[in-house]
């Protein structure tokens, strides 16, 4: 049955209406405060008297990353090198790694990039990394074909107040 005849029996008039008009962009994201230690005050204050940003359970959590992670959405909004916006899919990733990691550290703006999956997950192994003016650096690992397979061929980070490691 032809798309159109299915719409109309749907009550509806066209392909358009269901899909509607494309959104805009949402307006960039509001800067945070310069002092980006609020999110460890405001951790202390959840979490209470505890001595470490890990709590022993039937396995290591991570304590605090959910309040990183919401404080990053809001300042970035999207992965720092591919634009996505899709909430769900973005991953905070560390630049010093959590296990080397101060509880400051850890919970730092300035220790954490906001990237979409695939690009966690290459970053994290090792197989790419950012130099200082946020162009990729590809591990030898990763062979010019792959590059292009994951769309990183041309990739660089988003300006970000968040990017340097204290």
């Amino acid at each position: 049955m032809p798309l159109d005849s299915v719409l109309a029996e749907l009550g509806v008039a066209s392909n358009t209406e269901i899909k509607g008009e494309p959104e805009e962009l949402p307006p960039p994201a509001p800067v945070l405060p310069e002092d980006a230690d609020f999110l460890l005050d405001e951790y202390r204050a959840r979490v209470g008297k505890l001595n470490s940003t890990e709590a022993l359970r039937d396995a290591k959590q991570r304590i605090g990353q959910d309040l990183l992670r919401d404080h990053l959405l809001t300042a970035v909004g999207c992965c720092q090198v591919t634009g996505l916006r899709v909430h769900e899919l973005l991953r905070v990733s560390h630049i010093r790694r959590w296990a080397n990691s101060t509880d400051e550290q850890r919970l730092s703006l300035a220790n954490v990039l906001l990237l979409a999956p695939h690009l966690d997950a290459l970053f994290d192994r090792g197989f790419v990394t950012f130099d200082d003016d946020g162009s990729l650096v590809f591990s030898s690992l990763l062979d010019t074909q792959s590059q292009q397979c994951l769309g990183l061929a041309s990739g660089r980070l988003k300006p970000s107040r968040y990017t340097e490691v204290s």
